[in-house]
């Protein structure tokens, strides 16, 4: 099953680094509901920098990699520390996405009434439970 769990969390984390390349090198498709905006929906409540996207798109890639060598799918050597808490940190990070920040992100979110809101509350809080749960189960 580490396998499925690891192939998985690796196929997710892939496509997601893809998408945010897209988006870091001037994409417009899936980038529009993708980025909160203000109850008026008339800003971005952040607005990402090509900056931003590396780093999003290095830890997306990191996590895949991750998964691959927990999952057995890549055999490399890592620190003991890493290969003990990694998934875990990987797990605690999405679960605390998916309860958000109380305003425009995560269960909890007062704004409900965005693109992105409704996105958030049909994909992206749903993918991040899924990805927390599957990198519990590959720890």
């Amino acid at each position: 099953m580490k396998e499925i769990y690891g192939l998985s969390l690796t196929f997710i984390f892939s496509s997601i680094s893809l998408l945010h390349l897209y988006w870091g090198l001037g994409g417009k498709w899936g980038i529009k509901g993708s980025i909160p905006t203000d109850p008026d929906r008339i800003k971005n409540v952040m607005n990402p920098c090509p900056f931003a996207f590396i780093l999003v798109i290095l830890g997306l890639l990191l996590m895949a990699g991750l998964s691959s060598i927990k999952a057995g799918l890549v055999h490399i050597s890592i620190s003991s520390i890493i290969d003990r808490y990694g998934m875990k940190l990987i797990s605690i990070v999405f679960l605390l996405r998916s309860i958000g920040e109380f305003k425009y992100v995560g269960l909890f979110k007062k704004i409900k009434n965005t693109e992105f809101a409704r996105k958030d509350t049909r994909y992206f809080i749903p993918l991040c439970l899924i990805i927390s749960v599957l990198a519990l189960l590959l720890n």
